[in-house]
């Protein structure tokens, strides 16, 4: 039995794509369960006794569930393999809250909707190799993973875990320049959203090619995609993006203080 705690947006992803292979699972949070053969936990006691358990919880939140599985673990004496997704949230922290549990953190994102996150994970000291294989089989549920330091998960969370967002901020400048240079609405949310499509599958080819020669198999030299390449380049956008990064990095840390 796989728990998760919390069902917001990521907490649902995992536990439908959990679910859809196979896995059993019981969630908890503040709204019902909406997911068909997902049971609902009426407490902590019961994700005491799971085999592994996600907290899903937003990081200002997991104070109070990291207090009640601790209590929990200590009164059913279930020790299940507890696995964090909460930003900024390092595992020195999360020992001072659950006690000298197995713990793992990790840095998924919503397209484990999708089945497509790509999740990187640490762990403590405490995770036996039969944890991290069980942490893998979790993952691999809902994309790939790769564990990593984690020293690296911070900037891993600005990377991938808020990438998404950008990706579809992007998309929606260019739906809404699409209607700035006459077309219908719904055409170029259309075309913007296809486009996203478009570039994750080639992007995702089994011929590997970097970032340039992909760009340049697009951008015909003196052509209609180098000229709106150029002004991408005269605003700076490079510089806009590693700031916009190094900003949500920065948030992972204090969040880490708080």
């Amino acid at each position: 039995m796989i728990g998760i705690i919390g069902v917001g947006n990521m907490g649902t992803a995992i536990a439908g794509r959990l679910q859809k292979n196979g896995l059993e699972v019981i969630a908890k949070g503040r709204k019902m369960i909406s997911i068909s053969g997902v049971k609902e936990a009426s407490g902590f006691d019961e994700m005491a006794r799971c085999k592994a358990v996600l907290l899903c919880v937003k990081p200002a939140d997991l104070s109070s569930v990291a207090s009640g599985m601790k209590v929990a673990i200590s009164s059913t004496g279930g020790h299940p393999l507890l696995i964090s997704i909460a930003a900024g949230r390092s595992l020195q922290w999360l020992e001072g809250h659950l006690g000298n549990e197995r713990i793992v953190r990790a840095m998924p994102n919503l397209a484990a909707r999708a089945g497509k996150s790509f999740t990187c994970f640490s762990a403590n000291s405490n995770a036996s190799s039969e944890d991290l294989e069980l942490a893998q089989e979790i993952f691999s549920t809902f994309g790939s993973c790769r564990q990593v330091s984690e020293g690296s998960l911070n900037a891993v969370t600005a990377i991938s875990g808020s990438g998404l967002a950008y990706f579809l901020y992007f998309a929606r400048a260019l739906a809404k320049a699409g209607v700035s240079a006459g077309l219908e609405g719904g055409l170029a949310d259309l075309l913007a959203r296809s486009t996203l499509i478009g570039v994750s599958a080639i992007a995702d080819e089994a011929t590997p090619s970097t970032f340039d020669e992909l760009i340049a198999s697009i951008a015909t030299p003196g052509g209609t995609t180098e000229a709106a390449l150029g002004v991408f380049e005269q605003n700076g956008m490079e510089k806009t993006v590693s700031s916009a990064v190094h900003a949500a990095k920065e948030r992972c840390e204090a969040l880490a203080q708080k």
